[in-house]
């Protein structure tokens, strides 16, 4: 029976089939290997054969012949059956194509206004589950809606009060309350819950869109992206059209949640209506933002009543405790759950009022719907059986407290350094997109670190389990909303209390947003790379499991960045706001005349929300600098000075134009480039430091400094730009007679190095400074041969003798020995430390890459007299031969160049992309691509010395006792004069040269 009912099923099919031609249907192959045929076919009986034989025949007759695809193959033979796949694959791909192109044209496209109202009235229908009768203030609304009053009405109370319920409640009631129900229209806007109800003026455009089809008038000439006032008369003067035996209630919830731009409701808010049409708000009276610098407060409720003058206004206020049990009892009966008498005495002292400290004042807080509605979702929780609330149920008595608990329960849920981490990046960012929220989570190594402790995910796509996050956000949903910020849709808190709960303490939050905007600076700006940070494993286990292997080299699939600017096929110039809003900062502009300009950036935005123009606010111009030199000291400040100069200058844009210039001095004269740390704050109150004559000048942002006299060789500081962001205020000077001592910092800990001793000591910042001994080393120390490399917190030193290496692992606090192959003779005279590789070179100028895993095994890169490195990258020049090589170790590959001018120094940007060099011998400056070989610039230079310096888009040259600041354009720079450029033939389809393809890295005899 089972045959033919399947045949009944193919044959009513294929009567539907006939009213479309667009149907294809695939026969199946007609001829098999007799071994092969059960395989395919459940039975073989004499019954099957006759009924599969007339439903061919039937599929024949009934499908048009291009819709039809017959096959013949002899399966035994391999050529046959391979063009039968190949043949079968490109058919099925076509069939599917073209049913795909015929539905996706008969499917009616999307009205956006039906989406964006359908999203708010699901938004309604949630919000008003959990409304609780409240109605004496009902009454008050019903009594403004059936009065004659013109101006609005506002609602307003502290986040978490019920606003955003109560008006659910009267969006669904209130025509109920007209004689003709049906004359009366409700427009309602849930401001902030979907991407396109964060920006005033889209609601303003779609209610009008809306107005225009239930009355069945004429849109008028406007677009969502006009200026919010010419928005305000366009509705104005279509409200005035609307008949006047038809009602209008308009309804905009959560004013707090727009933009910061749109507090200011005179520019969008009309205060008047004719009589039939009703206006109600409803908003937190006072915002404060504690993010900015300095924190900002407004003042909605005020500016409202300032506006409206003695307008209708109805307070929200939290419940007492009656009300707040009763409102509990409501919502076990609508989900059909009861609770214990034992789990009641348990939640009635949570609904009585307690004393919350604000500043210096103490006040009675009663229980609001936000806190109760936590409360019920940790019911969710509870056993019948339970005879004990948790532990932690017991401190719960606030909104806060509440958070707090939940947050605990899901930490112990989803692991906790993850859930708290995404939450945490989510508040700072003030919203992101789940591939940029994704993004960060694998770009976090203590992320990372805890997730995957019993295994690893491919190296070559090394990232979080996207269900992880999948999972978090189900269990978030009720708190999470989607908005749209600089045309992205984001995920961000719906109630303000979750914006404001603090998730991390001070050094973790500041860990995040450092990966946050390094994220959005994507290699620039001095951020750290995060796609080349390598992993560190933690976990014993693993690391047994990878054969000792604990750093490991991975991709973390990071999407990279737009540009900041770029042109659409039009050529018209766009701008990425989305990055320049995440990494908002002052900009120095020195224009041909000498004056400093500091300026902001603001975007206009077209139809589609893009940013299209760019303007610059000018914040503060200094005509006549007072020095050569500055360097940014905080966010705030600039700083001017002179080499030489004893006085330093502190410009404070943005103060009054009167006391901006403050003169600070008389200090040691500066003799070298001060550097900026970031000490004691995240705010960027920086600490600047120098190296003088004979001594050590410090100044801090508070305005102070001192000197710490003494003739010094160098002065270190741990950077606050590393993954680990340990924020410090300690600094270590090295005197210039400790011969036998050097100094390295590694995270928040100075080492210390006694060649004659041959100990290592440290200084750990984080707790009273004392000197410590680490260990012994058990060789002979030569200090010029120790060096750091701080991706991976681990130090190394090198016997005098070269037979070992010893390895400091910071992290893990072990010191490890391993025998190297360095000869004895000649000396070396330089070292640096790659991911994965040291690299030497000998007195005789030969340069070594020293490999410790899989094997250990020394390899000859060649002769170099100059060679440098960053990341995996390593470039070497050979001055007799005039040949330039450029190493990429990780993947071993090399590109060469031949130069016809010899380079004295060598120095690659910041972010590896290009690498520079000097040629004393004819003052020029050169700059290849590493990527293609190319010659990307050659500039003349008087009297250049072979000094470079270089950062991701900066480089600074010395000449004539003068240093010389010069900005890279950007990827892609080409010379107006094309016989500057230069392409070395070695660099064939600009790719590297792959020198493992045919043979293994030559090992050094």
């Amino acid at each position: 029976m089972l045959p033919v009912r399947i045949d009944e099923h193919v044959f009513r099919a294929l009567e539907d089939v006939l009213s479309s031609d667009d149907k294809a249907l695939i026969e199946d192959i007609d001829e098999f290997d007799s071994k092969m045929k059960p395989k395919f076919n459940d039975t073989i009986d004499d019954a099957t054969e006759p009924l599969l034989a007339e439903l061919k025949t039937t599929i024949q007759h009934t499908l048009p012949s291009e819709n039809i695809f017959t096959y013949r193959v002899r399966w035994c033979d391999e050529s046959s059956r391979s063009i039968y796949l190949i043949q079968f694959k490109d058919d099925f791909y076509t069939a599917i194509q073209r049913q795909i192109d015929y539905h996706m044209t008969k499917t009616r496209t999307k009205e956006i206004l039906y989406d964006e109202v359908l999203e708010h009235a699901i938004q309604c229908k949630t919000l008003n589950e959990r409304y609780f009768p409240r109605d004496y203030l009902l009454a008050q609304i019903k009594s403004y809606v059936l009065s004659n009053e013109t101006r609005p009405c506002t609602i307003y109370g502290e986040s978490g009060t019920g606003k955003s319920s109560i008006m659910a409640e009267v969006a669904i009631k209130s025509p109920d309350w007209f004689p003709d129900p049906s004359s009366v229209s409700i427009i309602f806007r849930f401001l902030g819950t979907t991407p396109l109800s964060s920006d005033i003026r889209r609601p303003l455009f779609s209610i009008m869109k809306q107005i225009c089809l239930i009355y069945h008038l004429e849109m008028p000439s406007v677009d969502e992206f006009s200026k919010p006032e010419v928005l305000k008369k366009k509705l104005e003067r279509l409200l005035t059209l609307i008949p006047t035996s038809e009602r209008l209630i308009l309804l905009f919830d959560s004013i707090d949640q727009l933009q910061v731009e749109d507090y200011d409701c005179s520019k969008w808010l009309l205060t008047k209506y004719p009589q039939n049409i009703k206006c109600i708000l409803s908003t937190i009276p006072t915002i404060s933002d504690k993010k900015r610098d300095p924190p900002a407060t407004y003042e909605i409720l005020n500016g409202l009543k300032s506006l409206l003058a003695d307008a209708p206004m109805v307070q929200i206020t939290e419940f007492d405790e009656q009300s707040a049990m009763q409102v509990f009892q409501s919502w076990l009966k609508r989900d059909h759950r009861r609770l214990t008498s034992l789990q009641i005495s348990w939640l009635e002292p949570k609904l009585q009022p307690h004393t919350v400290f604000t500043g210096f004042y103490e006040t009675d807080s009663e229980p609001t719907p936000l806190f109760l509605s936590l409360i019920y979702d940790i019911t969710l929780q509870w056993h019948s059986y339970d005879e004990n609330p948790d532990e932690d149920f017991n401190g719960v008595e606030t909104t806060s407290t509440a958070i707090n608990y939940l947050y605990t329960q899901l930490s112990k849920k989803h692991n906790e350094v993850f859930f708290k981490r995404a939450m945490a990046y989510l508040q700072q960012a003030g919203g992101l997109s789940e591939i940029e929220l994704e993004d960060m989570l694998s770009a976090d190594n203590t992320v990372l670190q805890a997730i995957f402790v019993h295994y690893l995910p491919p190296l070559h796509t090394f990232r979080i389990p996207s269900t992880l996050w999948v999972r978090i956000r189900n269990d978030m949903q009720n708190y999470l909303t989607e908005k749209d910020i600089d045309n992205t849709p984001v995920i961000y808190f719906y109630h303000r209390s979750f914006r404001d709960y603090e998730v991390l303490d001070g050094e973790e939050s500041k860990s995040v947003d450092l990966i946050r905007c390094a994220y959005f600076a994507d290699n620039t700006a001095g951020y750290p790379n995060l796609l080349e940070q390598p992993f560190e494993i933690r976990s014993r286990k693993l690391i047994e499991r990878n054969n000792g292997i604990s750093t490991l080299l991975v991709d973390r699939r990071l999407t990279q960045q737009s540009p900041y600017i770029f042109r659409n096929k039009q050529q018209h110039c766009t701008y990425n706001m989305r990055r320049i809003n995440q990494l908002c900062a002052v900009i120095r502009v020195t224009l041909e005349n000498k004056s400093t300009h500091y300026i902001l950036a603001n975007a206009k935005y077209d139809e589609e929300n893009i940013a299209y123009e760019v303007s610059f606010n000018t914040i503060a111009v200094l005509k006549d600098p007072p020095g050569r030199e500055s360097v940014f000291f905080n966010s705030e400040t600039d700083v001017y000075y002179s080499e030489g100069q004893c006085d330093l200058f502190f410009y404070h844009f943005n103060r009054p134009e009167d006391s901006r210039l403050e003169k600070i001095g008389p200090s040691p004269p500066v003799h070298h480039q001060p550097f900026s740390r970031q000490f004691f704050s995240r705010k960027l109150h920086d600490t600047l430091i120098w190296l003088s004559t004979n001594s050590i000048v410090v100044f801090h942002s508070c305005g102070n400094h001192f000197i710490i006299h003494g003739e010094y060789r160098s002065v270190d500081a741990p950077s606050d730009l590393s993954i680990r962001n340990d924020c410090h205020d300690s600094i270590c000077c090295l005197h210039q007679n400790a011969s036998v001592i050097d100094i390295h910092s590694l995270g928040h800990t100075f080492f210390i190095i006694d060649g004659e001793k041959c100990q290592l000591l440290r200084i750990d910042t984080q707790s009273p400074f004392k000197l410590q001994t680490v260990t012994h080393i058990k060789f002979s120390i030569d200090i010029q041969l120790t060096f750091t490399l701080a991706e991976q917190s681990k130090l190394f030193i090198v016997s005098r003798d070269y037979s070992s290496l010893a390895i400091w692992n910071a992290n893990s606090n072990t010191l490890t020995y391993q025998s190297i192959p360095f000869d004895r003779h000649p000396r070396i005279n330089r070292i640096l430390a790659l991911p994965s590789a040291l690299v030497y070179r000998d007195s005789e100028a030969q340069v070594y890459l020293y490999e410790s895993e899989p094997e250990m095994k020394r390899i000859l890169l060649g002769r170099a007299d100059v060679f440098e490195s960053i990341g995996q990258r390593l470039a070497l020049f050979d001055q007799a031969n005039r040949r330039l090589i450029m190493y990429d170790v990780s993947r071993k590959l090399r590109g060469t160049i031949r130069l016809r001018t010899p380079l004295k120094t060598l120095c690659f940007t910041g972010d590896g992309q290009y690498l520079l060099g000097i040629s004393c011998e004819k003052s020029l400056l050169l700059m290849y691509s590493v990527n293609n070989g190319k010659l990307l610039q050659k500039l003349f230079f008087d009297n250049l010395s072979p000094w470079l310096q270089a950062t991701t888009d900066r480089l600074v040259l010395y000449r004539r006792n003068e240093l010389v600041l010069l900005v890279v354009a950007g990827k892609g720079v080409t010379l107006p004069d094309s016989s500057l450029r230069e392409t070395s033939p070695l660099f064939e389809n600009k790719q590297w040269f792959d020198c493992h393809l045919k043979k293994e890295w030559t090992k050094a005899s």
